[in-house]
């Protein structure tokens, strides 16, 4: 385990970090559900509108990904650092961006890869202005796991 994950760095409570995943899944993918039924993206500025989407999907990304990687007893990978979380941010868009194009009716946007960068760096936020809030549920040694 290297110095960024040692006890002392970064202790989290597991039951608070799958909650905070969760809601941050369920908040993006709402908003998400929301803005395609409404004019939400159109009261954006036009440099935003159409990159709103793109920014929502990174953090619904990642919070998945960390609620699977939990899943499947692996808490030691989950995605808590900024060099991880903006590593997949920038590769799922360059997918999503440069690859997809090549098999589905769609353009490539290097703003839209900007989009899903600035996604990532939101979830990323998040995760520090929550891991800063005490956890009032937490018992002081049990359930906790080391990210």
């Amino acid at each position: 385990m290297d110095h960024y994950n040692s006890s002392r760095h970064c202790r989290w409570h597991r039951v608070a970090f799958n909650r905070l995943n969760v809601a941050i899944f369920v908040v993006a993918l709402g908003i998400y559900g929301i803005s395609r039924v409404t004019s939400f993206p159109a009261m954006l500025p036009s440099s935003l509108g159409g990159h709103f989407h793109d920014l929502l999907a990174t953090p619904v990304l990642l919070s998945a990904t960390n609620l699977w990687i939990i899943a499947c007893r692996r808490s030691n990978l989950v995605l808590v650092r900024l060099t991880p979380i903006l590593a997949l941010s920038i590769t799922a868009g360059l997918f999503w961006e440069f690859i997809t194009p090549l098999y589905r009716a769609s353009t490539s946007d290097i703003l839209d890869l900007l989009a899903y960068s600035v996604g990532g760096l939101i979830y990323f936020f998040v995760l520090r202005v929550f891991k800063q809030l005490p956890n009032k549920t937490a018992h002081p040694t049990a359930g906790n796991v080391l990210l």
